[in-house]
């Protein structure tokens, strides 16, 4: 066998032997071993390297992440299916896509999910090209050269590639970087490779490029159909200059380089609404996970985060972009949890949002029981232990406790005793300090 297998068969030997000694079976590497083992040193996909070329869907995993944008999702979990299914030219990078649109109708969001699906680290690897405006800016992608600070380091675009080489790369907004930065991307774009200052080569067969701008949003607002505007965005593309000077950003030879352009439509009401049942989810699991409480969002509540959502982005042209839910939400939903008592919260099991936008949002706290048996025996315990000290101590904290310690003390049924809720919540809030001090 070659080095490099006898090095995977002896890791994957080292693994088992590690696992007899845990379970004391008799175990065997198998096929399944071996894949997880060249999976994790290469970053090539477990289910490339079994075989699985089974063209799966890909729309629903898609449109679970981004909602509103149909055809884009179709588009993407088309080319997917394609490179999974090897129809595509195995000489070039898998894909090479341009997402464009309006701001915040989900380019990211959708580059993310592909990622997700398609990459063996499910990382979405980002290139802001706003920070490479200058031509010799090409150092944060290709690496600094020789005798400057970083050389040694390499490109960081060529890193990304051999670390993952199934890796999905984001070129955002790339209309913001100098033309000259575009250079190395064609030969990237048309061969598969490139390489950095220091002549490490990269294979970018296995990658998908995507590239974002908001070039043609003027054309995109006008919410037109998507056949009406795809000739006039790539025609405006080919006439974008570079800061306003007469230099173009994109050379016809980069543009033709480009394998599919999806174009991202205006959001509508109900794609709004999507979105803010998206956030509300994520702001329910981690109320439950992080706090143990219920936050509960009446449906007509809903209704109107939505429209108050479509108001505001009609009134900016769509260019708020689905962002519009995040400012909307923060602004009359947690807003409105940031001023709940803090005693109240502390108490509460469940959030219940009640009210309208135009009048005002309420919030009805709907409180769990007090473990009164509970702290009721701790209180018995600790009274029976430290008696006078305990009392002197809690006194200190509040003025109902010394007072419910006593009362207790002559007190040996528990199920019969009553207390005043007024002294029982004392106890209750302050029972954290009473253990911690004994």
């Amino acid at each position: 066998f070659p080095k490099k297998a006898m090095d995977v068969i002896e890791e994957a030997a080292d693994s088992k032997f590690l696992e007899k000694q845990l379970t004391d079976k008799e175990l065997f590497i198998e096929a399944e071993d071996i894949v997880k083992i060249v999976s994790k040193d290469t970053g090539i996909p477990e289910e490339t390297l079994r075989g699985d070329t089974d063209v799966a869907d890909f729309t629903k995993p898609l449109s679970e992440k981004v909602v509103g944008q149909d055809l884009a999702v179709k588009v993407c979990a088309d080319e997917l299916g394609l490179i999974k299914s090897g129809m595509k030219d195995p000489e070039k990078p898998a894909s090479v896509i341009l997402f464009t649109g309006l701001t915040g109708t989900g380019k990211t969001e959708l580059a993310k999910a592909i990622a997700n699906i398609y990459s063996a680290t499910k990382r979405l690897v980002t290139f802001t090209m706003g920070n490479f405006s200058e031509p010799h800016s090409s150092s944060g992608l290709i690496g600094a050269p020789p005798g400057y600070i970083g050389y040694e380091q390499g490109g960081p675009l060529i890193n990304e590639i051999n670390k993952d080489p199934y890796c999905v790369v984001l070129l955002d907004e790339i209309e913001k970087a100098h033309p000259e930065i575009w250079k190395p991307f064609l030969n990237l774009f048309d061969e598969g490779w490139i390489v950095d200052s220091r002549n490490t080569k990269a294979n970018a067969t296995q990658c998908i490029f995507i590239l974002t701008s908001n070039v043609g949003a003027d054309i995109l607002s006008e919410n037109r159909s998507h056949e009406e505007v795809d000739d006039e965005v790539r025609e405006e593309l080919r006439e974008v200059r570079f800061r306003g000077t007469e230099q173009k950003c994109f050379t016809p030879e980069f543009l033709a380089r480009i394998q599919r352009i999806v174009i991202f439509k205006k959001l509508d009401r109900e794609a709004l609404k999507k979105i803010i049942l998206i956030q509300l989810n994520k702001k329910k699991k981690s109320f439950k996970k992080s706090r143990n409480k219920i936050l509960t969002i009446p449906e007509p509540i809903i209704d109107l985060f939505a429209d108050e959502c479509f108001n505001r982005y009609h009134r900016s042209d769509g260019k708020e972009g689905g962002r519009v839910v995040h400012k909307v939400l923060i602004e009359y939903l947690d807003s409105l949890i940031q001023k709940c008592p803090v005693e109240d919260f502390k108490l509460a099991k469940e959030l219940i949002v009640e009210g309208d936008l135009l009048q005002k949002l309420t919030l009805r706290v709907i409180k769990d029981e007090l473990p009164k048996q509970e702290i009721l025996a701790i209180v018995k315990r600790l009274h029976k232990e430290y008696g006078e000290e305990l009392n002197g101590k809690m006194q200190e904290l509040t003025k109902n406790y010394n007072k419910a310690v006593k009362e207790y003390a002559e007190n040996t049924d528990v199920e019969s005793y009553l207390i005043s809720d007024e002294a029982l919540n004392a106890i209750y809030k302050n029972i954290n300090n009473l253990l911690e001090s004994k």
